[in-house]
């Protein structure tokens, strides 16, 4: 299942909103659909919404693959980055794993507590990609 994700052109942005219960599965569709979409532009940042999380199934190798997902489509990935705000602290301390795993990626990620700071980050990131 792809989560729900609008892209917004004149933000260069994406914002997906993460539902209540995350799989592994369906994070990595939602990757490839916003990827793939014609309204996605390389340079374009993420907003991922994860505060309406209640169970994460994820573990180390998921984390790993989503790495790996960022590279294969790096050619339209790059030269923006994945912003997460998350509201319980188990998903924070799995979405902060991440943050370290995608340094290696073609996109930083950070994680964030507080909607202030992610949408702070998201608009550095659209002063930079302009």
């Amino acid at each position: 299942m792809v989560f729900p994700y609008q892209i917004d052109r004149r933000q260069r942005r994406a914002t997906v909103t993460v539902p209540d219960i995350v799989r592994a599965d369906d994070v990595a569709e939602t990757i490839r659909a916003l990827y793939r979409d014609s309204q996605w532009e390389r340079g374009f940042s993420t907003f991922w919404d994860a505060r309406k999380i209640t169970a994460m199934d994820l573990a180390l190798t998921d984390l790993v693959a989503f790495t790996q997902l960022q590279r294969e489509y790096a050619d339209v990935a790059s030269g923006g980055r994945d912003v997460v705000l998350i509201k319980r602290e188990e998903d924070y301390e799995v979405a902060l794993l991440y943050e370290t795993l995608a340094r290696e990626g073609p996109r930083p990620s950070h994680v964030c507590r507080h909607e202030f700071e992610a949408n702070t980050l998201l608009e550095m990131a659209r002063g930079d990609s302009e």
